[in-house]
């Protein structure tokens, strides 16, 4: 329940953010971006939802058919995890787009009516889904459930489905489940995200000593939220994200018994 109301909660903000930022401020390039990362993490949040609340539900009122939840089960492994995968990792790189294009804008002015447009921001959003996809296209294969007559203990004959898709290979599980992870999904990103952050913050303090000097237009105060709204985004990504990826190391490194205990 905790889950789903977490996730819910998220929806209904994103959704109101999405709103406001529609509503007041259509023509900046910074809302269009803030507008396509409060999408993403919909997505991701409706996927969180469905993929966990729903099991969940399943095995809670439905464990007394353990043949049909077993089939599910794999289902969701091979195509709707790696589905999972590619809109977690959206969500994180559009941050880093986000934070990129804010960093541009408020620390290289006289680039920004170069760099960032609304055409160029748009291909690099497509450019980013496209490679998300294909670094993604192996989860589709992490999983190969085939039928093998086991021996027990008791020297009976047991058919099981032994899975030999590429989770199965301990080498696949360090490099890309781990390695690669660590890499692409937080260690890069977050050191990105870390630099632009110092950067804007300071942008940010000198914007502030500048308005208590000068008067300001509208058009500066909204820029400077905007400015703020990106660094609070990013200390909470750097705070959410810390955890689920030392979850992803221990996911591999704790054996079945701990887990299961």
């Amino acid at each position: 329940p905790a889950h789903g109301l977490v996730c819910a909660f998220g929806l209904v903000g994103n959704a109101l953010s999405f709103a406001v930022l529609h509503k007041y401020s259509r023509s900046s390039v910074a809302t269009y971006l803030l507008k396509a990362l409060a999408i993403m993490d919909n997505l991701f949040l409706t996927s969180a939802v469905v993929v966990q609340t729903c099991w969940a539900m399943l095995l809670h009122f439905g464990h007394a058919d353990e043949e049909r939840l077993q089939h599910i089960h794999y289902f969701m492994q091979k195509y709707i995890w790696p589905l999972v995968h590619m809109i977690q990792m959206g969500t994180v790189w559009m941050l880093v787009l986000v934070a990129c294009n804010r960093y541009i804008a408020v620390c290289l002015p006289l680039k920004a009516g170069r760099l960032c447009t609304k055409s160029k921001v748009q291909v690099q959003i497509i450019v980013l889904a496209v490679t998300i996809f294909i670094y993604n296209v192996p989860r589709f294969f992490e999983y190969d459930y085939h039928q093998v007559n086991v021996t027990n203990p008791d020297n009976i004959t047991e058919t099981t489905l032994v899975n030999y898709g590429l989770t199965s290979k301990h080498v696949y599980n360090i490099l890309y489940e781990n390695v690669t992870y660590w890499l692409f999904v937080f260690l890069l990103p977050l050191a990105v995200l870390v630099f632009f952050n110092v950067h804007l913050v300071r942008e940010l303090k000198k914007a502030q000593q500048y308005r208590r000097v000068l008067k300001t237009s509208g058009r500066s105060v909204e820029e400077n939220n905007i400015t703020l709204v990106m660094i609070i985004i990013i200390v909470v990504f750097i705070v959410c994200q810390t955890p689920a990826s030392i979850n992803q190391i221990l996911f591999y490194v704790v054996d079945e018994h701990t887990k299961m205990t």
